[in-house]
């Protein structure tokens, strides 16, 4: 039996490798062309030029086109001999690397991926393609690259979507291997090895490719999910390095040398869905591998082992996963079909293969994903049916909320009932999970249609194309396209079709998203939340009755004068898959964040809303070369949420993108706050500017309406004022009684202004003391809260202190009544209306007094009482009387101990005592009563046992009080 075994000539691998290129380089000799996406070159420049200066070796920029086209080969193949270049070099993704292969033609090849995302960096073939992309045949190759070099500094710096798919392809190599040695199948190792040339016979996989194949497997369980979430942290981890190594050498070892089965050949029948073909190659060799295990009956517990570790890592598990919400019989078995043609190594499997076996293995691998916990993930809380029916099922929801609308089920298209001919007509959509972008702005004054997706994934043409013939006018159709690659190419290719048809269609492309170029779905900048300013600038304008270039024109200026930024706090979960996107640490953020999750420019520290509106507003002003001060053009300003936030932090950071835009000089024309574009449910927000002139701000002023948005103008530019005001200077708060001492001495039969205002300072220490017990306290029986409360009131007290005493103790009742407004004013919920009245009634009482004899204190604490009961009455229709459980089962007590020593005769500190000790123990009472009013009140036998906290604070108060005074 004749096996071959084939690899690079040499594999390295390391933090910083890159530094090393120029070694590399100089065994070949001293220059090497480097083809390299502009964008790829621009990520490792700095160490590019370090290395090149180092070994002194010159690098020739290919200027790569982004494709790997026979075209591209010949023109850099004549690029390489103008400079003698003794080396090839492919750097960046899989398109760069099969082109530096095709260039190199087996001889003097150096490797160096910027992605871990498929195996491919290792092999000795290449797919080519033709100058627009499509497919147009593979390359082989004499043998394996020269050199494979692995920064891992840049791997784990790129988007972690691409480790992973990089594992989905890595997950497939030891379940093929397996199947192609069972079957003593050839493989790929034999072509380089004689066969290609006809010279030598096939050749069998080896147990060194086998056993690499199995240590691959055993690799990505054991590592897969921390080496995820080190790359989530940008972080070179052990773990990290070992997935690397597992995704491009073991895997590319493994599958050349031990072989390919169904799992890549039913990927390669998945392709023709076009649902698919927003996933990358791993992400659907994940699914594919699922399906091989079904087609070839595998145990439950590897199966079961194979979908959790998807899960864990993010990989698709069902076709929903992966695109395909829906699937027809006559679908599934085309795609099985094309797995089976002749040529597909599914023929590798032990056992004969048929197309029907293929389909219900797919179907079978899909339906037991999508009917267990396990593939919704176990923490998944949304409100849904079914992965597969939620975006018509929402759809069907909004129309039925907006009669105005209707949907069409088939291709997921909501449009006006009742369209106007004689105006431009205007679609937009994209993949569903921003809602409510975009059927949300279907109405008077913005779109006539939108295009559902599935989440986060484009709508077809088709889709789109029905759209353009369901709502054209006599005036053309008008696209707006957010730059997605999947959007350009769907709604470019819908306008191609329905041209043909004789529809005059245009279209116009967003891309408003400063953070980052060319992401993990766009070539250029992300189209984001700006485009609902444009669908309202070019609805306005269509609505005016312009022509379609006009309308275009209109749209093109709102484009080029909108931009935009983002930040999440926390991941979103897709229905599909159940689990979070990405994970963020507790107390980081990702600062220029996309709406569907992309990585944006940096992690770093959560930081507040001030120090996120300077940062934002500065980098978008920057980019729309707006400097501010006279002269500067106004601005329309859009804050917009994600789906997890808060209105109340979306309009907080509001105030603070005001507030640094009026600092700036520059005038907001109007504001925009709520929740325009999200991303399913991801925390966090966007902001968004729109530098105007007249015909913008006439356009924005534009009466609409639609179920996410109306306007009607026109506008005042915003004058901002400035709500939390800084003291001029840092006054230092004493929270303890500062009072002079010899103002707690009562001399003879009269309490003196001066001993209430000991009084009322004494009491506010003890209540800013007791704040959390009395808080304890009120979590038995209430909401936790009352110390807060009644303490929140007694600090501002003491802060306006001075000025109180200053100002407003001609006598015991100006005294109090300032007390009590204060205390009205910052004591929270209940307590600002119950103490405020307790001190507002004494002070009526008071009146111009300078003194109390015990009678008469005992007369201002019966007020005091009846004013606390006028307040509840007003409020309950009641007010609360002894066995009621609330503080008056305290006071009426205190004051009517007050009312027997004042018959009694006794003085002012015996009362003081006696009175103290009845509000004690009228408190210690309500823990043997269920509350019937107050806090309590709600929650019945569960408050026995525990006292009011309002009585037993009193009694603390009191208590203290009396100890204090002399």
């Amino acid at each position: 039996m004749r096996k071959a075994f084939i690899s690079p000539t040499k594999y390295v691998q390391g933090e910083d490798e890159l530094l090393n290129l120029g070694y590399f380089v100089q065994t070949f000799g001293q220059s090497a062309l480097l083809i390299a996406h502009p964008d790829d070159v621009k990520r490792v420049q700095a160490k590019l030029d370090s290395t090149a200066e180092k070994f002194k070796i010159t690098l020739v920029e290919s200027n790569f086109r982004g494709e790997c086209s026979r075209e591209e080969v010949a023109r850099l193949k004549e690029l390489a001999r103008e400079h003698s270049c003794a080396c090839t070099i492919g750097l960046g993704g899989g398109k760069a690397i099969d082109t530096a292969k095709c260039v190199a033609e087996g001889e003097a090849l150096i490797i160096v991926p910027t992605i871990a995302a498929t195996d491919a960096p290792t092999s000795h073939s290449a797919v080519l393609y033709t100058p627009d992309g499509q497919f147009d045949d593979y390359a082989y190759f004499k043998q394996s690259p020269s050199v494979v070099m692995i920064d891992t500094t840049v791997i784990a710096n790129a988007p972690t979507r691409f480790l992973v798919s990089g594992m989905g392809d890595a997950l497939s190599t030891y379940f093929e291997a397996r199947a192609t040695a069972n079957s003593y199948s050839n493989v790929n190792a034999g072509l380089p090895s004689g066969v290609r040339e006809g010279v030598c016979g096939p050749a069998k996989g080896t147990n060194t490719a086998l056993m690499m194949a199995k240590f691959c497997y055993e690799t990505l369980l054991k590592d897969g999910l921390h080496a995820k979430v080190a790359s989530d942290c940008n972080q070179v981890t052990p773990a990290l390095e070992n997935i690397i190594e597992a995704n491009i050498l073991l895997s590319g070892l493994g599958f050349e040398s031990g072989g390919l089965a169904a799992a890549h050949a039913i990927h390669n029948g998945l392709t023709s869905l076009e649902g698919t073909h927003h996933y990358y190659h791993g992400e659907k060799v994940a699914f594919s591998t699922i399906a091989q295990l079904v087609l070839e009956n595998a145990p439950a517990e590897e199966l079961n082992q194979v979908m959790d570790f998807c899960l864990s890592v993010g990989l698709p598990v069902s076709l929903a996963d992966i695109g395909v919400d829906s699937i027809s019989q006559e679908e599934l078995l085309e795609v099985a079909g094309k797995a089976c043609i002749a040529e597909e190594s599914i023929h590798s499997m032990p056992f004969p293969i048929t197309v029907e076996a293929v389909a219900a293995a797919i179907r079978v691998a899909t339906s037991s994903a999508g009917t267990t916990s396990r593939a919704r993930g176990h923490n998944m809380k949304k409100i849904i049916n079914a992965p597969e029916t939620l975006v018509r099922e929402m759809c069907s929801g909004l129309v039925l909320a907006h009669p105005s609308l209707e949907f069409n089920s088939k291709h997921k298209v909501i449009q006006k009932k009742q369209l106007n001919p004689d105006k431009v007509t205007l679609i937009s959509g994209g993949g569903s999970g921003h809602e409510p972008a975009h059927a949300g702005f279907v109405g008077k004054g913005m779109l006539d249609a939108a295009v559902c997706g599935d989440i986060f994934a484009s709508p077809s043409q088709i889709q789109v194309y029905q759209a353009i013939r369901s709502t054209a006018g006599q005036k053309g159709t008008l696209l707006i396209i957010k730059n997605y690659s999947g959007d350009m190419m769907n709604f470019k290719n819908a306008a191609y079709l329905a041209g043909e048809d004789g529809i005059e269609v245009d279209y116009v492309k967003v891309d408003d998203d400063i953070a980052v170029e060319d992401s993990l779905y766009t070539v250029g900048k992300r189209g984001v939340a700006g485009t609902v300013l444009v669908h309202k600038i070019a609805g306005a304008a269509a609505e005016r009755g312009l022509s379609l270039a006009e309308v275009k024109k209109a749209a093109e200026k709102a484009i080029a004068n909108i931009r935009s930024i983002g930040f999440a706090f926390t991941s979103c979960t897709v229905p599909a898959k159940g689990t979070p996107t990405f994970q963020l640490e507790e107390g980081e953020m990702e600062y220029g964040v996309g709406i569907h999750g992309e990585p944006g420019i940096r992690r770093e520290p959560v930081v507040t809303a001030d120090e996120l509106a300077a940062r934002m507003v500065n980098a978008l002003l920057e980019s729309l070369s707006v400097a501010g001060g006279a002269g500067s053009p106004e601005v329309t300003v859009l804050v917009n949420g994600f789906g997890a936030t808060p209105l109340q932090e979306l309009y907080l950071l509001g105030n603070s993108v005001i507030r640094e835009l009026d600092a700036k000089g520059v005038t907001v024309h109007n504001v925009l706050a709520g929740n325009f574009m999200t991303s399913i449910d991801m925390a966090g927000a966007s902001l968004s500017l729109m530098k105007l002139d007249d015909q913008l701000k006439e356009l924005l002023a534009d009466e609409c309406h639609t179920p996410a948005l109306v306007l009607q103008g026109p506008f005042e530019p915003v004058q901002y004022t400035e709500v939390v005001l800084k003291p001029e200077a840092e006054q230092e708060v004493s929270f303890k009684c500062d009072t002079d001492a010899a103002y707690a001495k009562v001399t003879g039969d009269t309490f003196t202004l001066n001993n209430m205002v000991y009084a009322i300072d004494k009491m506010s220490e003890i209540i800013i003391e007791n704040e959390v017990p009395f808080c304890e306290l009120d979590a038995h029986a209430g909401d936790g809260d009352f110390g807060m409360s009644v303490a929140k009131g007694f600090k501002q007290l003491k802060t306006e202190w001075p000025e109180i005493t200053a100002n407003h103790s001609a006598d015991l009742g100006s005294f109090l009544d300032a007390c009590s407004l204060v205390i009205m004013e910052h004591c929270g919920g209940a307590s600002g209306p119950i103490w405020g009245s307790a001190f507002r009634a004494a002070g009526k009482y008071a009146g111009d007094r300078k003194g109390l004899s015990v009678q008469e204190l005992a007369e201002m604490l019966e007020a005091v009482v009846k004013g606390i009961q006028d307040t509840g009455e007003r409020a309950f229709g009641r007010g609360a009387v002894v066995g009621d459980k609330t503080l008056i089962d305290a006071l009426v007590p205190y004051a009517q101990s007050w009312k027997d020593s004042a018959a009694q005769g006794n003085d002012f500190g015996t009362a003081s005592t006696k009175a103290a000790a009845a509000a004690v123990e009228g408190a210690r009472q309500t823990g043997e009563i269920v509350a019937r009013m107050g806090r309590a009140g709600t929650v019945g036998e569960r408050s026995i046992g525990y006292p009011d906290a309002g009585a037993y604070a009193l009694g603390v108060i009191f208590t203290g009080l009396a100890e204090a005074m002399q």
